[in-house]
C-alpha cells in the first residue's frame, strides 16, 4: 500500500517536470525567435538564420542580407524585399504572393512550392535556382536571370517573362504556353510569342 502510494506521487512529479521542460523549451525556442525576427528588422541582415515559418507579412527589408537562411514556410506575402540577398537561402514553401523582389538575388535558393503569385520579380537573379512546384502565376519576371533554374510543375498562367533569360532552365516548353513573352531567351531561341 505504501508502495502503491510512492508510485503515484513519483508518476505526479514525473509528469509535472515533464510539462515543465516542454513550456521551457517552447518558451525559450519563441523568444529566441522572435529575437531572430527583430534583430532582422532592425539591422535588415540576419544571414544563416533561422525563420522557419516565421511572420514577416508586409516586412519592408529592402536590400536586407537573408543569404542562406532558412526561410522554409514563412509568411513573407506583401512584403518589401526589393535587392535583397536570399542566395542559397531556403525558401521552399513560403508565401509570397504579391511580395516586391525586384532586383533580388536568389541565386541557387530553394524555393520549391513557394506562393510567389502575383509577385515583382523583375531583374531577380533566379540562377540555379530551384523552382519546382512553385506558384508563379501573374508574377512579373521581366528581365529576371532564371539560367540553369528548375522550373518542373511550375504554374506560370499570366506570368510576365519578357526579356527574361531562361537559357538552359529545366523545364517543358508546354509551361510557357500561358506566360507572356517577348525578347525571351529561351533555350530553344528568342520567344517573342506575347509582343504587342
Amino acid at each position: 500500500m505504501v508502495i502503491n502510494k510512492i508510485r503515484r506521487a513519483m508518476k505526479k512529479y514525473l509528469i509535472l517536470a515533464f510539462v515543465t521542460v516542454l513550456f521551457i523549451s517552447y518558451f525559450f525556442s519563441y523568444s529566441f525567435g522572435a529575437d531572430t525576427i527583430k534583430k532582422l528588422i532592425e539591422l535588415g541582415s540576419c544571414p544563416q538564420c533561422s525563420l522557419s515559418g516565421a511572420d514577416l507579412k508586409k516586412a519592408y527589408l529592402k536590400r536586407a542580407d537573408l543569404s542562406g537562411a532558412d526561410l522554409s514556410g514563412a509568411d513573407l506575402s506583401g512584403a518589401n524585399l526589393s535587392e535583397a540577398y536570399f542566395s542559397n537561402g531556403d525558401l521552399s514553401g513560403a508565401n509570397l504572393s504579391e511580395a516586391n523582389l525586384n532586383g533580388a538575388e536568389l541565386r541557387g535558393a530553394n524555393l520549391t512550392g513557394a506562393d510567389l503569385k502575383k509577385a515583382k520579380l523583375k531583374r531577380a537573379q533566379l540562377n540555379r535556382a530551384n523552382l519546382n512546384g512553385a506558384d508563379l502565376r501573374e508574377a512579373n519576371l521581366s528581365g529576371a536571370d532564371l539560367r540553369k533554374a528548375k522550373l518542373k510543375w511550375v504554374k506560370l498562367s499570366g506570368a510576365n517573362l519578357s526579356e527574361a533569360n531562361l537559357m538552359e532552365a529545366r523545364m517543358k516548353r508546354e509551361s510557357l504556353s500561358m506566360a507572356i513573352l517577348c525578347k525571351t531567351k529561351t533555350s530553344w531561341g528568342e520567344d517573342n510569342s506575347g509582343c504587342k
